[in-house]
């Protein structure tokens, strides 16, 4: 076939110069493949100079939104990741100033981040970006939120969800006003579909319609991905010469383009055609290639698809030890793809759990609020009851005075001769009165006492002779027990308690609580003396860590057997823990509050935390903290 003539016309003039690049570990540009050991288009200095000089939000956004689309052109995801996670940090760091002009410039640097991530297989984080665009700009006619429900669309066709994205696209066709890139994107999607669906003749259609567009707008990189899947079309009908030709002619100009993302896409597909016709060798050196730039512009899934196809080469060849090391590093990248994918759920579950505690102290509050309002009331009515009667009082005080009044009136009118002796008479038997009135008031307000407020007392008082004091045992232990509790607590929270005493006595205090039959704790410190002088935040928080610890080997691992060793060597500590425990699927398991405060209080020591753990065989906790770190 004129695809392998033509290759074996190179393929003699660059086996030996291959060969030496492989040996000596650097790659170089040779007759029919090449390879990139930096990248081979230096970012312009004016774009560096623009985004390092600015001083404004506006500044800082222009400068940011040319490197993302100098750095997106050339298929290099990190950098596009890179300079628009910088200008969202930045955001967060000056919301107060930045809120109003925020928005707008966001959902911008959202389409680079979400795009990013997309190239290299990371749609979720893509789709997280994406949505987040959606709800921003839900009542907006902005052009970014077109784009970004076509980017959903594209992340259901990236996740084989054909149906789903197929009907995305054909509902996003029917909008008003499509701006023609989008239009011509959607219609490359709905002929990559048909490519999946085998319907090749109606992908040509698409792809040729397309083609005619990006070549008229001079889109090089566009054209060229509508040359590539033209290319797999035709490999689909058996047309093996056809589509080498445009896998070729992609290669080619990508290279000279320095479309990397294409460069690999088109060399992967060249060397499954050499697998296919059993050309190992060949295909073999050429995705060497591709896994080697892949690596460098981190694309895993490209990564992914390299090592696959060198897995199916070893083993048809009967290589083995080749497949299962190629087999390893599959495993390898599968795991550092999973993992960066976890890291979205991880941040969502963080701002779950904080959004919850924000709700709990919301609640809390709410609830204190309205207790003092309650108590508030309560005074409020308390006082106005009392005041009743000190009214009352005073209103007959009152009626008194002006009874009194007119009685001194009447004698005046009398006479002026018996007023005087009259007066003498009145004011005795006024005083007289006044002191019988006083007498009786106060007998009236001794009854009330005694019948009533000392008849309640006396009833309370017989309450509590009958109820007694059989309890009185049990309600002192539990105060203790409170109190101890109390004490721990204020122990624990208290660093100048560690700084005044012995860390390891305090350590062996602790443990002594849980030492007892059947139950093995070891707690070895060397040396001891270096152990006893760490700076006082760092003995507070290992004592925290290994309390956690603690709990968990005794409560959930149900372990009898625990062996903890504190060592400090070249200016840092370890902490070794180790329990025979019932283990744990730490790759699996969702870690729960506990785990979560130790990662958290290690990751503040700016520590590191290894865990070994496997059910049925207990667990190990190794944690290194530096100490110049932490003490500064």
């Amino acid at each position: 076939m004129h695809m392998k003539s033509g290759y074996r016309l190179r393929k003699k003039g660059i086996l030996t110069v291959w060969i030496w690049i492989l040996t000596i570990g650097s790659y170089a540009q040779s007759g029919y493949f090449t390879a990139f050991a930096v990248n081979p288009k230096k970012t312009p200095d004016s774009l560096l100079v623009n985004w390092h000089g600015a001083t404004d939000l506006k500044s800082r956004y222009d400068a940011t939104v040319a490197l993302c689309r100098f750095h997106e052109s050339t298929g290099f995801a990190d950098s596009v990741l890179y300079y628009a996670q910088s200008f969202t940090r930045h955001l967060e760091e000056n919301e107060d100033q930045n809120a109003n002009a925020g928005i707008a410039y966001i959902t911008v640097i959202n389409l680079f981040i979400a795009d990013a991530y997309k190239s290299v297989g990371l749609l979720e984080e893509a789709t997280r970006y994406y949505l987040e665009n959606v709800q921003k700009l839900e009542n907006s006619q902005a052009p970014e939120l077109m784009r970004s429900r076509t980017g959903l669309a594209d992340v259901y066709y990236l996740k084989n969800d054909l149906t789903r994205a197929a009907t995305t696209y054909d509902d996003l066709l029917r909008k008003k006003d499509l701006h023609p890139d989008i239009k011509s994107h959607i219609l490359f999607q709905l002929g990559s579909i048909a490519l999946k669906k085998d319907s090749t003749s109606s992908a040509r259609d698409f792809f040729e319609t397309v083609l005619a567009y990006y070549d008229s707008t001079g889109n090089t990189k566009k054209a060229l991905s509508a040359r590539l899947n033209l290319g797999i079309a035709a490999e689909k009908d058996g047309g093996t010469d056809t589509a080498f030709r445009y896998y070729d002619e992609v290669k080619e100009q990508a290279q000279n383009n320095n479309f990397y993302d294409l460069y690999i896409s088109a060399g992967q597909r060249i060397a499954d055609l050499f697998i296919r016709e059993k050309e190992y060798q060949n295909a073999e050196m050429l995705l060497t290639m591709v896994y080697t730039n892949a690596i460098q512009w981190g694309n895993l899934d490209a990564q992914l698809n390299a090592l696959r196809s060198l897995e199916h080469i070893y083993i048809e060849r009967g290589d083995y030890k080749n497949a299962y090391g190629v087999m390893s590093q599959f495993i390898g990248v599968s795991r550092e793809k999973d993992a960066m994918e976890n890291k979205r759920e991880v941040r969502e579950m963080e701002v779950k759990y904080q959004t919850a505690q924000k709700e709990k102290e919301i609640l809390l509050k709410e609830n204190q609020i309205s207790k003092q309002r309650s108590f508030k009331y309560m005074i409020l009515v308390g006082f106005v009851i009392a005041l009743i009667p000190i009214l009352g009082l005073l209103y007959v005080y009152y009626q008194k005075l002006q009874t009194q009044s007119r009685f001194n009136a009447m004698l005046e009118e009398a006479s002026q001769q018996k007023i005087s002796n009259m007066l003498q008479e009145k004011e005795l038997a006024i005083l007289k009165a006044s002191v019988e009135g006083e007498l009786k008031e106060r007998n009236r307000i001794s009854r009330e006492l005694h019948d009533s407020i000392g008849g309640s007392l006396a009833a309370i008082k017989m309450r509590l002779s009958e109820s007694g004091l059989a309890n009185l045992g049990d309600l002192l232990n539990r105060v203790d027990e409170a109190y101890q509790q109390v004490r721990e607590v204020s122990h624990n929270l208290s660093s100048p308690y560690f700084a005044n005493s012995v860390f390891t006595e305090v350590l062996n205090g602790y443990l002594d609580n849980f030492r007892k039959p059947g139950m093995d704790i070891g707690l070895n410190t060397y040396p001891e003396e270096a152990i006893n002088n760490l700076p006082t935040p760092v003995k507070t928080e290992l004592f925290k860590i290994i309390q956690e610890l603690m709990t968990n080997s005794l409560k959930h691992a149900r372990a009898d057997t625990i062996d903890i060793q504190l060592t400090e060597i070249d200016d840092s500590v370890k902490l070794m823990f180790e329990d025979n425990g019932m283990g744990f699927d730490h790759h699996k398991a969702f870690p729960g509050l506990g785990l979560s405060n130790i990662k958290n209080r290690v990751q503040m020591l700016q520590g590191n935390l290894v865990i070994d753990s496997k059910k049925g065989r207990g667990t190990i906790f190794d944690i290194d903290i530096p100490l110049k770190t932490a003490d500064t």
